[in-house]
């Protein structure tokens, strides 16, 4: 990382003395474990220590969730961080609250300048994420799902007034307008970048007694209008009257803190296209949570579709897995429902959420044969190579993934007794294992 940064989610309930310190929290790191330094000061990164004195953090009643964010230091080969509470007796607090840990390369940082005069245009294929940016700082990122949007156009509109309501509710002072050559086919996911000061105005609000407003950055929810006139994709949604809208609510949303605020990236679409339907009456979407589920055929129903009954015309179906909090590996299939009761099934398909790359080497030590168990995303790519003491490679691995747990046999039959490094590269992370052969 050029630029190493930590960002959390941070709520605090500390006795606050004035000059006097009574409570405090601050953030330490280490090189070597053993000496500690204080991370950070007053007047760095986001919300980092509201006294200057003490270089802590010391407040009472701030219990909603909101963002912290600091640089982290660099030249360090392995970084040691820990949180540090300090208390007095005599008055209780709630204390401090910590979650949403995240640490990456803050290259760019959140637009925070005025409306774009125009877009910004980027051709989008793939499957990674695209960064649309201006003057420097990040808009936008979209995940095409391995589909050409072709020329796209992404352009943020900024509202500099009292924050504005419309049907009695307030909305962010942010706009965002996407606009891709293409129609997708199928999912394409987005990261919309939004300030702390920005959910702040919108949680602070007035001049609308009758208006709804979240109570942190973490309950807000996503409003996506589409219009066959582009023009009136605008950045106003006073003119939003013959398009279409649809609310993604907030537990539908992912919020991460990040820099000076946050990205809300948008949840998952499950597709499938019908050639031709016959007696079709209904598509029960089915799932099993996890492998343990998945070997014990245990599917529930998650939702349901009607089909079309006899249809020659290809027909493109859609479904929102709306539960929250989704980890681990999902097992989606369909159900499919005959008019005269009778069914069938589609194939599995396996979609991982959070944990990227699931992996073990097992037996360990072992007089030569070893076995990686992984699970990547259909079509992802391993990438494994084994070095002996010396630096020497002595087998290479590429492998495709196929979505579901798969294992890799390490032969390592006639090379000498000793240690062995097994490096993995897969899913964009990087992963050693010490292979002790007897």
């Amino acid at each position: 990382m050029t630029n190493p940064t930590l960002s959390f989610s941070l709520a605090l309930d500390l006795e606050d003395c004035g000059s006097q310190l009574c409570d405090g929290a601050w953030f330490e790191y280490s090189a070597d474990g053993i000496t500690w330094s204080k991370l950070g000061a007053s007047g760095q990164g986001t919300n980092w220590y509201n006294k200057a004195a003490d270089q802590v953090w010391s407040m009472q009643d701030y219990t909603r969730w909101h963002v912290a964010t600091i640089p982290l230091p660099t030249g360090i080969n392995r970084l040691r961080l820990r949180f540090v509470l300090s208390s007095d007796p005599a008055v209780n607090r709630e204390g401090i609250g910590i979650d949403d840990i995240h640490v990456y390369d803050n290259i760019n940082g959140i637009y925070d300048g005025v409306t774009m005069t125009g877009p910004a245009t980027l051709a989008i294929s793939g499957n990674k994420w695209i960064d649309f940016t201006t003057d420097g700082k990040l808009v936008a990122s979209v995940q095409p799902n391995s589909q050409s949007l072709g020329a796209t156009n992404v352009q943020v509109y900024i509202n500099t007034g009292a924050v504005r309501n419309v049907s009695a509710q307030y909305y962010l002072d942010r706009n965002l307008t996407i606009k891709p050559a293409n129609k997708p086919l199928d999912s394409v996911k987005v990261r919309f970048y939004f300030l702390d000061k920005e959910s702040d105005s919108l949680i602070n609000a007035k001049g609308c007694a009758s208006c709804s407003k979240p109570a942190s950055a973490y309950e807000l929810g996503i409003s996506k209008y589409s219009d066959p006139d582009t023009s009136f994709e605008n950045g106003s949604i006073n003119d939003n009257q013959q398009g279409m809208w649809k609310f993604i609510n907030s537990a539908n949303v992912v919020k991460v803190p990040f820099d000076k605020g946050y990205y809300a990236e948008f949840g998952v679409l499950l597709k499938w296209k019908a050639g031709s339907e016959t007696n079709i009456d209904k598509y029960e979407i089915e799932l099993a949570r996890g492998n343990a589920e998945l070997q014990a055929g245990h599917f529930m129903k998650i939702g349901e579709m009607a089909g079309q009954g006899n249809s020659t015309t290809l027909r493109i179906y859609s479904f929102i897995d709306t539960e929250p909090d989704k980890f681990g590996t999902r097992y989606y299939r369909l159900k499919i429902v005959s008019s005269d009761g009778s069914m069938s099934y589609s194939p599995l398909r396996a979609i991982l959420f959070n944990d990227p790359v699931l992996w073990r080497v097992y037996p360990n030590p072992s007089n030569g044969l070893f076995s990686l168990v992984y699970q990547l995303n259909n079509n992802e790519q391993l990438h494994a190579r084994v070095i002996d003491s010396k630096g020497s490679l002595i087998n290479e691995y590429n492998r495709k993934a196929n979505g579901f747990l798969q294992k890799l046999n390490i032969d390592l039959f006639g090379k000498p007794t000793g240690v062995y490094l097994l490096q993995i590269n897969a899913s964009g992370e990087m992963q050693t294992f010490k292979l002790y052969k007897q």
